[in-house]
């Protein structure tokens, strides 16, 4: 992100909003929504950790590997990654995500921890795949102004 900058990462983002089954992100402002994620990562955040990812010269999605605030750098997510719609349902999404963890232990992470939409049935596959063990399912409430 720190070479392409943050408008250009917020519209990549906007393209993985495209047939998203994620029922939280907020697809009519990839942009607002992207400074959140932002805020949220806090002193932790740092944009030459952010990348875009790219497939035969495309651009193909992007990957979020964050280290979590007062973690004390032993605790890290995926804030967000994932594929622009013509690359999905083709295995890069299993191997974004481990690239995404292999990032997180370069960096001392010991603990991961990752979540998704229940609907989001190919995300829930990966973490499958990845042996990451379910904990629970939270709910979310949403303000509609």
């Amino acid at each position: 992100m720190a070479k392409v900058g943050i408008k250009a990462f917020a519209e990549v983002l906007g393209q993985l909003y495209i047939d998203n089954p994620s029922r939280e992100a907020n697809f009519d402002n990839p942009r607002l929504d992207f400074g959140e994620i932002i805020q949220y990562a806090g002193d932790e955040f740092d944009p030459e950790r952010w990348f875009l990812v790219s497939l035969n010269s495309d651009i193909a999605g992007l990957v979020m590997p964050q280290v979590l605030p007062d973690s004390k750098g032993s605790v890290g997510s995926l804030f967000y990654f994932g594929l622009i719609p013509e690359y999905r349902d083709k295995g890069y999404g299993r191997i974004l995500h481990a690239r995404g963890l292999e990032y997180l232990a370069a960096w001392g992470v010991k603990q991961y921890f990752g979540s998704t939409d229940v609907m989001n049935h190919s995300m829930i596959r990966i973490f499958t795949l990845h042996d990451c063990e379910k904990m629970g399912i939270r709910k979310l409430f949403k303000l509609h102004p």
